[in-house]
């Protein structure tokens, strides 16, 4: 009969395991960490009103001001609407928004340089035919208010950058997106964690 060399090992790791020996998180516990999120039940709100421009479903809040373009060097955060009015401007009155919903984000755009109506595509490789992707990560953020059920979610990204750099917002970057026009009510459940 050959030896069984395996139980050793397996009974240390055993020991191991029940002693607490656990490998470290990746994440650390805190608002300015990597991949810390907003738990569901947390609130937004919004402290003024917003003008959503015709012809749009989304207005992007920087700081204290709004703007109607994605692009930024810092992440950011958006309200959007239900639907869009090509003619009128619409609004989003100030009030409480319950986050019901937390979503990750995950977005790769490709330019067409012979195409230039058709700048930004789905999904692709660079504009040169090669190279990394650029991509934004980040949250959906689906929010819940009775008097204005057309206020559908808030949608925050990180910066636009490479594949491998990118990375969603932490919660205290989108608190920095918000500004003095919204302000962000965290439920007591840990805004980070190994799970």
């Amino acid at each position: 009969m050959r030896p069984i060399v395996w139980r050793p090992a397996f009974a240390f790791l055993v020991a191991l395991l029940l002693s607490g020996c656990m490998p470290p998180c990746l994440v650390g516990a805190g608002e300015e960490t990597a991949y810390s999120r907003v738990p569901v039940n947390s609130r937004v709100h919004l402290e003024r009103r917003l003008t959503v421009a015709p012809g749009q479903a989304r207005v992007w809040l920087r700081g204290d001001a709004t703007s109607t373009g994605s692009s930024s060097e810092v992440p950011i955060c958006g309200f959007e609407i239900d639907r869009v009015d090509p003619e009128n401007p619409q609004f989003i009155a100030p009030g409480e928004f319950r986050i019901y919903r937390v979503q990750p984000l995950w977005s790769e755009f490709a330019q067409a340089p012979r195409h230039p109506a058709y700048r930004l595509a789905g999904l692709g490789g660079g504009s040169d035919g090669g190279g990394t992707p650029m991509v934004y990560e980040g949250y959906h953020l689906w929010l819940e208010n009775p008097q204005q059920p057309h206020v559908w979610r808030l949608t925050c990204l990180g910066v636009f950058a490479d594949m491998w750099e990118a990375k969603p917002p932490t919660v205290a970057e989108i608190r920095q997106s918000l500004g003095r026009l919204a302000r962000l009510e965290l439920a007591a459940e840990s805004v980070s964690s190994c799970r």
